[in-house]
């Protein structure tokens, strides 16, 4: 994937850990959208149905290095029928 590349190059130069954190956390869950997707059968459209929002809103999503807040993720999930994370009470 051309990602790992420009990334791989650019890192050693101008990255920090939070930066690099965030960057392989939202192509992994990414990843989980799609495969989820494609395990489903999920077309775009029905995607956007499924999560409740406009293309435009769920293209965004889509997109490398979106900045997920908890709701949209929840609402992923919801739509989904999966996990992407999973808290626990502290006890």
């Amino acid at each position: 994937m051309q990602y790992h590349t420009i990334i791989e190059d650019f890192w050693p130069l101008h990255g920090d850990e939070d930066t690099a954190q965030f960057v392989d956390a939202s192509m992994h869950i990414l990843d989980i959208i799609h495969y989820h997707m494609e395990t489903k059968n999920m077309s775009f459209d029905k995607f956007c149905v499924a999560c409740k929002v406009d293309k435009k809103t769920a293209a965004s999503w889509l997109a490398p290095m979106h900045n997920f807040t908890i709701r949209e993720l929840t609402i992923l999930q919801n739509a989904l029928d999966i996990k992407i994370f999973d808290i626990h009470p502290l006890t």
